[in-house]
């Protein structure tokens, strides 16, 4: 998970530094390539894709965490990538491999008993 977060946040900032990006690749004399409006796009769609993940991940990550929101998150990123059929544009094979490992990842989640009795038993959750 820290891999996808620091893909993340590069794409974050590379998205926000564009402008400069861009400025400084059409000057550049050694520079041979440039960074067009579909990887530009692309770019975007993919830190739109990982945005939930970083949140959850963060949520997670918090010194109060606790296991009674394990299957709420699962089951918010399983609407969003599984059943909503999300597509990252420019990237379909690479979205349906993500998909397609969310689904066995979440599967074990949802069987588990102790995160359900958990958040079945935790007062915030009523």
């Amino acid at each position: 998970m820290v891999r996808w977060m620091s893909t993340y946040h590069m794409i974050k900032q590379l998205i926000l530094c564009k402008d400069r990006i861009t400025i400084w690749l059409l000057n550049s004399e050694t520079c041979k390539h440039t960074i067009g409006r579909h990887e530009w796009k692309v770019l975007e769609n993919i830190s739109t894709f990982l945005d939930p993940l970083e949140k959850v991940f963060k949520a997670f990550s918090q010194r109060d965490a606790n296991a009674s929101n394990i299957l709420k998150y699962v089951s918010s990123l399983q609407k969003r990538y599984v059943q909503q059929n999300f597509q990252i544009t420019g990237l379909k094979q690479t979205t349906e491999v993500l998909r397609e490992k969310m689904r066995k990842y979440f599967q074990k989640y949802k069987d588990d008993e102790n995160l359900i009795l958990a958040t079945f038993l935790n007062p915030n959750n009523k």
